[in-house]
């Protein structure tokens, strides 16, 4: 027995929206159905019917949810394969990605990079001189002798500038991953050295106190191997000259600070504390200082150069690079 299949948009308290298949066209039952057989529906009953489409196949349902994700929110949205009340996130990220994707804007490009490559098999020699206005590099001395020639440039300078982004988002990747702003916690560290007479603490919990310390320790190891990868872009300074004077603190910083965390409140220990000691746990602590600060603004500095890349940056010198190889490196046209 054949049935007429229709979708029901059906608008929700809450302002929420259920899409739901059925073949009955009377209200109630398409009510009941939809109570039954949705979580959400049941957190959000339903208000009236907003809309009636026919579907010759159920493929038809998944599509016109995603179209009113995208009018409405996902968040305001089920049906489909996207009935349970809490969708994970990857399939949130899938549908984010999919709704928001624009299929044409790649095709444009490409048309606009075949535009730009094709005239040039139409350049005469003094034409190939043009080629040098394209680059950002003016300054460069590279002079193509033929149409060839300037496409073999034209491909060096591409790679180049694909090499300097994957640079830049390597270390932008590998400088911020799992790297917090710490200032409080620095200033923190700070005061247990400077303050060794003042018995009152805010911080008196032991056990946070402990895991303060040890959240301080993990990071100034990450920091001095992050701190590696930028090192040679920085001029040497007075920090650098502790870090050698202090190499033994430096290795192992809790031979330094451990003094003033553990024996904080032991008053014995306390008198025993040089303003000698203390002024070699400060220059060693400004060491830590000095190098995540330097890690920071390089994240900054990283993240600007990369926003100053068009989206899909990747795939547009991967597609103009391979338009060149196809049109000037190959028998096929």
């Amino acid at each position: 027995m054949s049935y007429m299949k229709h979708l029901y948009v059906l608008f929700l308290e809450n302002e929420k929206w259920i899409l739901h298949p059925s073949t009955t066209s009377d209200p109630y039952y398409i009510f009941m159905e939809c109570y039954f057989m949705y979580d959400f529906v049941k957190a959000n009953c339903p208000l009236r019917i907003f809309e009636t489409i026919p579907i010759a196949d159920d493929l038809e349902i998944d599509m016109y949810v995603k179209k009113y994700m995208r009018c409405y929110g996902i968040e305001n949205v089920r049906g489909g394969n996207y009935s349970d009340v809490f969708l994970p996130s990857t399939i949130i990220t899938m549908l984010e990605s999919e709704i928001q994707k624009d299929y044409y804007e790649m095709p444009l490009f490409i048309e606009q990079i075949c535009r730009k490559y094709e005239s040039i098999q139409n350049w005469t020699s003094h034409d190939i001189k043009v080629w040098r206005t394209w680059r950002r590099e003016y300054e460069f001395i590279d002079e193509p002798a033929s149409i060839k020639h300037a496409m073999e440039l034209e491909k060096s300078y591409l790679k180049k500038e694909w090499t300097q982004y994957e640079d830049t988002k390597y270390l932008y990747d590998a400088l911020g991953q799992n790297f917090y702003d710490c200032s409080i916690d620095l200033e923190w560290l700070k005061m247990q050295i400077i303050d060794t007479n003042d018995m009152e603490e805010v911080w008196v919990n032991k056990k946070d106190r402990m895991n303060r310390y040890a959240m301080l320790l993990s990071l100034f190891e990450t920091a001095k191997a992050r701190f590696e990868l930028i090192s040679e872009d920085l001029p040497r300074c007075s920090c650098d000259v502790a870090r050698e004077k202090y190499s033994v603190f430096y290795k192992n910083p809790r031979l330094i600070f451990d003094t003033f965390i553990y024996h904080k409140q032991n008053a014995l220990s306390k008198q025993t504390i040089s303003e000698k000691y203390k002024t070699i746990a400060i220059e060693v602590f400004e060491i830590f200082e000095y190098m995540i600060n330097c890690i920071i603004n390089k994240i900054e500095d990283y993240r600007f150069s990369l926003k100053q890349y068009p989206e899909d940056f990747e795939r547009r010198i991967r597609y103009s690079l391979e338009y060149i190889d196809y049109t000037y490196f190959t028998d096929i046209m």
